[in-house]
């Protein structure tokens, strides 16, 4: 752990701990690298784990050209493992699962 937490220090410049945005298709949300790794294996793990070369935005943002509207559910089951939808999903779970094949 300590050599892929130092990997994706250097190439990033950040803390883990320290905030980071994310624009997703225009809309910003604000997480941690200790967020976006914590599945290592995930599109992010290997984001800004070292694996894939990044450069951010003038704003200091890391763009990803998707659709922002139901991010916040992914960002929140990164945060705690847990997806919690809305009572009205059926649409939602279609859409979110077309994200997470992404």
């Amino acid at each position: 752990k300590a050599a892929f937490e130092l990997n994706y220090k250097k190439v990033q410049g950040l803390h883990s701990s320290e905030p980071i945005t994310l624009n997703i298709g225009g809309k910003k949300y604000c997480t941690t690298l200790d967020t976006l790794t914590k599945h290592r294996a995930s599109f992010f793990g290997a984001m800004f784990g070292g694996y894939i070369p990044l450069k951010p935005c003038k704003d200091g943002s890391f763009f990803i050209d998707r659709d922002g509207k139901h991010f916040h559910y992914i960002l929140n089951y990164l945060r705690t493992d847990e997806l919690i939808l809305p009572q009205n999903k059926s649409q939602l779970v279609e859409l979110l699962l077309l994200e997470a094949e992404f």
